[in-house]
């Protein structure tokens, strides 16, 4: 849930601040990784909630969840990135 409301108001930034330069399908992408790389910075930085999601008995929890983070990252800079890019994310 939270994540759809980082990225409604990414949108919302997104719509008051370039309105006239950015279409609405373009605007949705971007605002899609700024969610991405808001929810990946949140892995790095605060991830007891993350690890807490995952069964005790999974080896290696906490550089799971520091990779996953950083995989997050990589997917919301590639939506934004070189068009060809955006496919293959």
């Amino acid at each position: 849930m939270l994540f759809f409301v980082v990225v409604v108001a990414c949108y919302a930034a997104l719509w008051l601040v370039a309105r006239a330069r950015i279409k609405g399908a373009d605007r949705w992408r971007i605002a899609i990784a700024g969610g991405m790389a808001i929810a990946g910075m949140a892995h790095l930085l605060d991830p007891t909630p993350f690890i807490q999601h995952l069964p005790a008995g999974m080896p290696a929890r906490e550089p799971l969840v520091f990779l996953s983070g950083l995989v997050e990252i990589a997917l919301g800079a590639g939506l934004v990135g070189p068009r060809r890019w955006r496919r293959l994310t």
